[in-house]
């Protein structure tokens, strides 16, 4: 009731002063005017809380972040890992920023942003497992941007045990494709998150050690699958 009072009384004192109303105009009258009027807005707090929301509206709208930052291995070399929404979805070798950041877009609509903070979860578990403080991996990974045949090939290629290798036949019968065993090869030279995903643990069938990202007899390879137990004739 007292708020309808103080409208009224507002909307009387706007009115004299542009010269509508019965009554003289004061000086002063239009900010007072005002401030009746919206002497009864939101609170700062209020307004605070509709920002939030709208910030929240806007985010989920919008392509996720995907974070990333350089990781370094003594042997490996420099690597940049990528996350988004919690879960790994690259790791990559021998590429500078501005082309990492061209493959990221090709796997994902996300925004990149770089930082070492967000990526640090990720980070850390490759870095252990390749210092052999940890013998696996528990991070979620996501696959999304690449193709079914892809992701089959992948899925095959995480069930070989840590020091055992297999073949690119061997993924291809298994698979239900025997007959695709070079498409299996592409498959895994694209694999867009090496040494979680072990496509290192796949050879050729004639005794040959194969590719890994790209090289033949890539001495990567070599060492992750000496880092995992594989003994070399």
């Amino acid at each position: 009731m007292m708020m309808a009072k103080r409208k009224v009384k507002a909307d009387a004192t706007y009115a004299d002063w542009l010269g509508d109303g019965n009554g003289e105009v004061q000086r002063y009258e239009l900010v007072q005017a005002l401030d009746e009027t919206y002497g009864e807005g939101p609170s700062e707090l209020e307004v605070k809380g509709v920002k939030g929301r709208l910030k929240q509206a806007l985010e989920e709208q919008l392509p996720p972040v995907i974070y990333y930052d350089l990781i370094e291995d003594r042997q490996l070399g420099a690597m940049w890992v990528a996350v988004s929404e919690n879960k790994l979805i690259a790791i990559s070798y021998d590429e500078g920023e501005e082309v990492f950041l061209r493959y990221l877009s090709k796997l994902s609509e996300g925004r990149p942003q770089r930082s070492s903070k967000e990526v640090r979860w990720a980070a850390k578990d490759v870095l252990a497992y390749l210092k052999r403080q940890r013998k696996d991996f528990d991070l979620e990974i996501d696959l999304s941007g690449i193709t079914a045949f892809q992701r089959k090939v992948l899925a095959e290629t995480s069930k070989i045990p840590r020091g055992q290798i297999s073949t690119y036949a061997e993924i291809a019968k298994r698979i239900g494709k025997p007959k695709a065993v070079r498409a299996v090869g592409q498959a895994l030279r694209r694999n867009p998150i090496p040494i979680v995903v072990p496509c290192h643990r796949v050879v050729a069938s004639d005794g040959g050690l194969g590719g890994y990202s790209g090289r033949m007899w890539d001495a990567r390879k070599v060492h992750l699958l000496k880092l995992e137990g594989v003994v070399f004739a």
